[in-house]
């Protein structure tokens, strides 16, 4: 009787651990598919605000930041999307500076772009990309990622300006099209 009862307990144990197994797996692949749907939709987003961009540039305006005002949370980041189009009647050099709209002597808000560069002690340029090349009629699009440290932030609304320069043989940066203005609400 003895051998009976521990070939039970076996079975049972041996029944548990598949039944567990099994519902893991299922678990498991109701998280892979939920991840997968997120991924999608965060790419269906970007081309949309793709082709809002485009719409806008091919509107006539040489920069455009459709959506210049989002909510942040510490410890999170804010994107935005900037385009820009040549309407100038050749080839030029264009730059992207993004910098405080207004600050203090010390910044309390340390905003660090997507190239990791944060305000220096002059708070100059907070982001300043590289100097590309466009054709005329040419498209651009900028993300411009925001990253909010987890502390020493207080809340509150944050301005940033964003300008687009251009290299003029005469003058060294040229503005060209209107200064955009950026707001960051952190709650």
């Amino acid at each position: 009787m003895k051998s009976k009862k521990g070939f039970e307990l076996s079975v049972n144990m041996i029944v548990v651990m598949v039944l567990g197994i099994t519902i893991l797996g299922i678990g498991i692949s109701i998280f892979y598919n939920a991840f997968n749907k997120t991924i999608e939709m965060r790419e269906n987003v970007d081309s949309q605000n793709q082709r809002q961009l485009e719409a806008l540039l091919d509107d006539g305006s040489p920069v455009v930041l459709p959506f210049s005002s989002k909510e942040g949370e510490r410890g999170s980041y804010v994107d935005f999307n900037l385009g820009i189009n040549n309407e100038l009647l050749a080839e030029f050099d264009f730059k992207v500076n993004v910098t405080y709209a207004y600050f203090t002597a010390n910044p309390t808000f340390d905003v660090i772009f997507e190239n990791e560069r944060d305000c220096d002690s002059q708070c100059g340029p907070l982001y300043n990309e590289n100097s590309f090349t466009l054709q005329h009629n040419e498209h651009k699009y900028f993300p411009i990622r925001i990253i909010i440290p987890k502390k020493g932030v207080p809340s509150g609304q944050y301005f940033f300006n964003v300008d687009v320069v251009y290299d003029n043989s005469t003058i060294d940066e040229t503005p060209y099209g209107s200064k955009q203005v950026i707001s960051i609400l952190v709650k």
